[in-house]
């Protein structure tokens, strides 16, 4: 369940390359196509795990315990097992880079949109020669290395939890006030109670609040990383923008 919510959440990722393909409905495409490719590819995945892993109590009991290394345990069950296993480390390691490289272009990208609205300082709308944000490539990478240095991964994965569920609580909040300003069409009374803003952020808050119970750390940093958004939006971003609104009025 919890690779099925990642893999939406990804989607982000393609909306945030948005300006750099030359079709945008390639986006919207490649989303679908991405998503039904994983469905099929996990579904597979877990069903041969389950029904080829044999070892002393069952599949599932067995394969539970394992957890993160749930596909290397059952690796070592199938035929050819001494090629299977190293074959599924090396893919392992090679998904993790992947997953990194999305990661920090993600971010990066996210860098430079909120730049370019002067929501945090402009320095990092820079587009380098090679036509990448590559300032922003840089900062992404600096935190990323301070975190996993600062941090056990335990704690790091909390912190992302503490971050992607506030983004999900600021959702629905952003998409009412798109319908609200007529940007998008009014949808169905289904679709609006689970889109209500203050039920979507209750869940999530509560959620958060469960977190404290795995990683106290995480929980206390994520905050600390959000009351360090405010602030920069309340000394910075709003000082930027009646700057901007000032300049543009004419008498």
């Amino acid at each position: 369940m919890g690779l099925f919510y990642l893999a939406f959440q990804g989607s982000e990722v393609a909306a945030q390359s948005g300006e750099e393909v030359k079709n945008s409905k390639d986006i919207s495409r490649g989303i679908i196509i991405g998503l039904f490719v994983i469905i099929v590819t996990y579904l597979v995945v877990v069903f041969v795990a389950i029904a080829g892993t044999h070892a002393d109590s069952s599949s599932v009991e067995s394969l539970g315990k394992s957890k993160e290394g749930a596909l290397v345990f059952s690796s070592l069950h199938f035929m050819g097992s001494e090629f299977l296993f190293p074959a599924i480390l090396a893919a392992g390691i090679v998904i993790a880079l992947i997953a990194l490289n999305a990661t920090i272009y993600s971010s990066s990208h996210a860098f430079l949109a909120l730049a370019r609205n002067q929501s945090i300082p402009t320095l990092l709308d820079r587009i380098s020669k090679f036509g990448t944000p590559s300032f922003g490539i840089g900062i992404s990478a600096v935190l990323i290395v301070i975190m996993a240095l600062a941090l056990p991964l335990h704690d790091i994965a909390a912190v992302a939890d503490v971050l992607f569920m506030f983004l999900f609580i600021v959702v629905p909040f952003a998409y009412r006030d798109l319908q609200r300003r007529g940007k998008i069409a009014k949808n169905s009374w289904v679709l609006s109670i689970f889109l209500h803003p203050y039920l979507t952020g209750t869940i999530y808050f509560v959620l958060i609040l469960f977190l404290w119970n795995v990683s106290p750390v995480g929980v206390l940093f994520g905050g600390a990383w959000l009351v360090a958004g405010w602030v920069l939006y309340n000394k910075y971003t709003q000082v930027e923008e009646f700057r901007e609104i000032d300049s543009a009025v004419a008498y």
